[in-house]
């Protein structure tokens, strides 16, 4: 009975780690969104916001809908980069 309680304990530990560090990293944004706050770079920093809410939403819940939209999120920040660095 101990063994089976002490495995039930690991995995859910494991498991937990493995939810745990995405959503981690996805706390990291919020440090990008600080910045473009401070550099009054108002665009990017509700964009960046809206990449920490869809990834962490994403890496909690996995499905495709979250999927997508993290994405979206992350090429809008990618696009909106390119059209600061290179002006047309």
């Amino acid at each position: 009975m101990d063994e089976e309680l002490e495995y039930y304990e690991k995995m859910s530990s494991a498991n937990n780690h493995c939810v745990l560090q995405p959503l981690n990293s996805s706390f990291l944004f919020l440090t990008n969104v600080l910045a473009a706050l401070y550099f009054k770079h108002y665009i990017y920093a509700f964009l960046f916001l809206m990449l920490s809410l869809s990834s962490i939403i994403h890496h909690s819940s996995r499905t495709k809908l979250t999927n997508i939209i993290d994405k979206i999120a992350l090429y809008s920040i990618i696009f909106y980069g390119g059209y600061i660095f290179f002006p047309i």
